[in-house]
């Protein structure tokens, strides 16, 4: 189903762009479940409908059918030609009919495939299909990997597929703009079914039916259902069908290839049999990607790929607690506060794979359990024409490479290692390169008989290269190695260029696209050796980089440190280009080290805080399920979304919301919605909250625990938010509630080291603040000047009254514009927030834009900006920008003009934080700051301070960081010390 899979691909992967700036992430998608489909399922024959331009059969029968629906966004429309382009070099064909929809073309081959003795699988979301269901003709979501049969949709549904019509003329259908028959909701209308077999039989029947309500609804709508059946029921498409024209061939390579790179679809390479003819080049392996831990238990659709019963390995936390040893120090170079026993090497972990090769997404992911790894080429691949690259296995080929550096004023260095983890990984190998085309590789741990020299013998030899200051060193992901040679002795700097932060730098938008061997595919036109040539496929039979011959781990390394400083020539001039070189040398090529540092420090955690968390939200749970079940009325599985729409739309009676493909949604902006109708909905908001905390904190801290230092080393990423603003992952510590009382105690698990204190800096509303700065609203400008409590302050000018006798409900709705304006909240969401009515909303935010006209002057002058020029910037000259900000859909308009708005604020405080940082971070490694930087969450700076020492470091952190950026409004940063990361002793 071209369409149901073009769709879902468009939704899930927006922002994609090629290199010539063209929209693709549909494609993307598209193509990326295309080839999983191909190469999993090895389908015999296979083809691809799409719906056909113009009205059908069913308009003509009912002009309201889908009336509703809104125009296909602008940039989707190309994206069908480029899916068409792909699909005609695979050799597929398209089918669409005008006047029919693709569910009726589906059917129909789907049936004369049937009557071939063929099995079909029709590969769609679309409920209208489970009418097709026959011994023949099954249903795939290729999302999920569920499979769905005649009897399992009796079974799911208690319904036959030529029930299905019947069913949805019954209930209607809001995708499609079909009205049911009222009261008739899905639990009737299949127990109507189920007793009288069809919408005639129940009319038949009608005066017997059980309900007086029913029965009226009937008698008066009957006719309509019955009328329905033309809109519910696929129809026999007047087709031509050749099975043999679907059956599977080989595609055209050369053409494919050619239109994947045109796209940047560069992942796809690998899927293609290596062309014919006696000059064809090799196929290219994939990229290795870094998956993300996430549990893939879904089932997988063909059943000779899984054996029975078989799942995937589920990744994530131990179910063994880890007890974190007290006053452990962290990774790398001496600290300040007491207890610091010396290093000792980190275990390597289970599996090892290139870490500044960043993570590649895939939409429709592999659920596969991974087969043992195929045997590794017995040749290595020769290195690129005329490219000089050596290994260097003694130590007077290790004292002429540092001769041949002696003059180099910036080179390119990167590590092999054991780990994707910098704080665990041990060091294979170094490489280094001084100009494109050159590059050295030394190894220092390999398989038994392999060349190696020691790495203290190295690091030392190196050392004066490494740490000279007047040498850029340079690389992609190079915090990276710069925490691996941190946690060695060695400070790689100064950082002189990232290749992955410059690409993010000109692409803040995109998801994708900047690994290593993408980078080099889009500016350098070259393909690079995969990490599956290297180690293998990931797997359980996946080596270890230390376990590979020296020769191929050296072929690999040295491509790296020469394609990394040849992207930085490249890359530098693009950066000049689009005026952004000035961000990258003063701030974010300066925050590397800072960003690096906290990660080897890390955080030390009381596990038995959060173990007594855990204890309490356990009991909590169970409190809330018995109340929730007693508000049913029956126990039920309180975790399942098909029991819980039972409970409440049938068995409850409660308002159904928003349709989704498996029933009605129960998510959090549902129950919100529904909380004011049945005490059952805050019930269910509290319970998913605390199985939340469970989850992602209680459950999962204790097994990041790094076991040699007893601290949690969450990753910093700079490269991750198209605002600027930093995240962290591994753990992701900016999503802690500090609102809650149990967000609060997890928080509050995250203590000092012993003999030391953690302060915590935070700026004062520096969003509003930095709003202020760049509206120039004289009022808002004023009550920051002034001091004023600046929620007090607003709702008092707006109300006309002294801020005196402002009630805490008027400075409640002021809090909710002030900061509902920075990220565009319309009255809509204002009224939802303050239980107020959208009129209401509506007049508030008037009436502040009256009072601060300024801030209005300045969002239409942001938002007319971003139409000119097509992007935003922030304070300091970041740009992100805004493809689509002219769209003719006015929701997907006024989407991105939110955007704007929202990155020029958002995206200037981030500006400021990374320059506080960043001077913070120096008078640190001057000495002149006592105090460790452990953590950037949002708007604070978490540090760690010997305990006699709190008072000097408060001093410096609110001098700097109130003087990392003049504004036309001060700024006010709040210092707590404490124990713990609450501040409490």
């Amino acid at each position: 189903d071209g369409h149901s899979q073009l769709y879902q691909a468009y939704y899930a992967t927006q922002g994609f762009l090629s290199p010539a700036g063209k929209p693709t992430g549909a494609s993307y998608g598209f193509t990326s479940m295309l080839h999983r489909l191909l190469r999993e399922a090895e389908p015999d024959y296979v083809a691809v409908v799409f719906d056909a331009p113009g009205p059908t059969f069913r308009h003509e029968a009912f002009p309201e059918y889908k009336a509703h629906r809104p125009p296909p966004p602008e940039d989707l429309h190309p994206q069908i030609e480029q899916i068409r382009e792909i699909l005609d070099a695979q050799h597929i064909p398209v089918f669409s009919v005008p006047g029919f929809e693709a569910d009726d073309l589906l059917a129909t081959l789907a049936r004369r495939a049937a009557e071939l003795g063929v099995d079909v699988y029709l590969v769609t979301t679309d409920k209208d299909l489970k009418q097709t269901l026959s011994d023949r003709v099954r249903l795939y979501n290729a999302r999920s990997g569920k499979i769905l049969d005649r009897d399992a949709l009796l079974a799911e549904e208690g319904l036959a597929p030529e029930q299905i019509p019947e069913y949805l003329a019954l209930v209607g259908d809001t995708s499609d703009n079909i009205p049911g028959v009222p009261g008739i909701g899905p639990k009737t209308a299949r127990k109507l079914l189920q007793e009288h077999g069809s919408i005639g039989g129940i009319l038949a029947a009608l005066d017997r039916l059980g309900g007086k309500k029913v029965r009226e609804e009937l008698g008066r709508h009957g006719e309509r259902a019955k009328a329905n059946l033309a809109l519910t029921t696929v129809a026999e498409v007047p087709v031509e069908f050749d099975l043999a024209s679907c059956r599977r061939s080989a595609p055209d390579v050369e053409r494919l290839a050619a239109i994947y790179r045109d796209l940047g679809f560069r992942k796809f390479l690998s899927d293609l049999p290596a062309p014919s003819g006696p000059s064809a080049p090799a196929p290219v392996p994939a990229p290795a990607r870094r998956e993300l831990d996430t549990d893939r238990r879904s089932g997988h659709p063909w059943p000779s790929l899984l054996p029975e019963g078989a799942s995937p390995p589920r990744h994530g936390a131990s179910s063994t607690p880890i007890v974190a040893p007290g006053g452990l120090r962290p990774l790398g170079l001496p600290r300040r506060h007491p207890g610091a026993p010396a290093d000792s090497p980190a275990p390597p972990a289970p599996e090892s794979s290139r870490p500044s090769r960043l993570v590649q997404v895939e939409l429709f992911p592999d659920t596969t359990e991974r087969s043992p790894k195929a045997p590794l080429p017995t040749s290595v691949p020769d290195a690129p024409e005329g490219a000089d690259y050596r290994t260097i296995a003694s130590l007077g080929a290790l004292e002429g490479l540092v001769q041949e550096f002696s003059d180099a004023r910036r080179f390119a260095v990167d590590l092999e290692t054991t780990s994707t983890d910098p704080t665990r990984a041990e060091i294979v190998g170094i490489s280094m390169s001084r100009r494109p085309g050159t590059a050295r590789y030394i190894p220092v741990r390999a398989p038994e008989g392999e060349p190696r020299l020691d790495l203290a013998t190295v690091i030392e030899r190196l050392r004066p290269l490494l740490e000279d200051p007047s040498r850029e060193k340079v690389g992609q992901n190079i915090k990276y190695d710069h925490v691996v040679f941190a946690r060695s002795g060695v400070l790689i700097e100064p950082i002189g260029f990232d290749t992955l932060v410059a690409a993010y730098l000109l692409d803040p938008n995109a998801r994708g696209g900047r690994t290593l061997d993408e980078l080099a595919e889009v500016h350098l036109g070259i393909q690079t050796m995969p990490i599956e040539e290297v180690i293998g496929k990931r797997g359980k039979g996946q080596l270890r980089m230390d376990q590979v011959a020296v020769e191929r781990v050296s072929r690999y390394a040295c491509e790296d440190a020469d394609v990394s400083l040849a992207l930085t020539e490249v890359l530098e001039k693009k950066v000049v280009a689009a005026e952004q070189l000035a961000l990258l040398r003063e701030v974010e090529l300066p925050l590397i080290p800072v960003l690096a540092t906290m990660e080897r420090n890390g955080i030390r955690v009381d596990l038995d805080v959060l173990a007594a968390v855990g204890r309490e939200i356990d009991g909590r749970l169970v409190g809330l399920a018995e109340k929730i079940h007693a508000e049913a009325g029956i126990p039920f599985n309180i975790d399942s979304p098909k029991q819980l729409q039972e409970i409440l739309f049938d068995r409850l009676g409660l308002p159904r919301t928003r349709k989704t493909k498996t029933g009605y949604s129960t998510d959090a902006e549902v129950l919100e919605e529904l909380a004011a109708l049945h005490p059952i909905c805050g019930l269910l908001l509290e319970y998913r909250h605390l199985q939340k905390l469970k989850n992602t904190y209680v459950e999962t801290l204790p097994a990041l625990v790094h076991p040699e230092t007893g601290r949690i080393h969450s990753s910093f990423n700079q490269t991750q938010t198209a605002t600027g603003r930093l995240s962290s992952s591994e753990p992701n510590l900016q999503n802690i509630p500090v609102r809650t009382e149990l967000g609060r105690r997890i928080r509050a698990a995250f203590v000092a080291s012993p003999g030391a204190r953690l302060l915590v800096a935070d700026y004062s509303q520096i969003e509003l603040r930095m709003l202020a700065h760049l509206s120039r609203d004289e009022g808002l400008s004023r009550a920051f000047a002034e001091g004023a409590d600046i929620h007090a302050f607003v709702a008092a000018q707006i109300s006309g009254k002294p801020i005196a006798q402002v009630t805490g409900d008027e400075r409640r709705r002021a809090k909710a514009v002030n900061f509902g304006i920075v990220y565009g909240q319309t009255p809509f969401g204002l009224s939802r927030e303050l239980g107020i009515s959208r009129q209401d909303a509506t007049d508030f935010i008037d009436a502040y834009f009256r009072r601060y006209p300024g801030v209005k002057a300045y969002i239409d002058r942001v938002i007319e900006e971003a139409h000119a020029r097509g992007e935003v910037r922030t304070i300091l000259g970041r740009r992100r920008p805004l493809p689509g900000i002219d769209s003719k859909n006015p929701t997907r308009r006024a989407q991105l003009e939110r955007m704007a708005v929202n990155t020029t604020v958002q995206g200037s405080a981030a500006d400021l934080i990374k320059r506080a940082m960043i001077s913070l971070h120096t008078l640190a490694r001057r000495g002149t700051l006592q105090a460790d930087m452990l953590l950037q969450i949002h708007d604070e700076l978490v540090f760690e301070v010997d305990a006699g020492g709190v008072e000097a470091a408060r001093e410096i952190l609110v001098r700097e960081m109130t003087g990392a950026m003049e504004l036309n409004v001060p700024l006010v940063v709040d210092v707590s010390a404490g124990r713990n990361w609450l501040g409490e002793e």
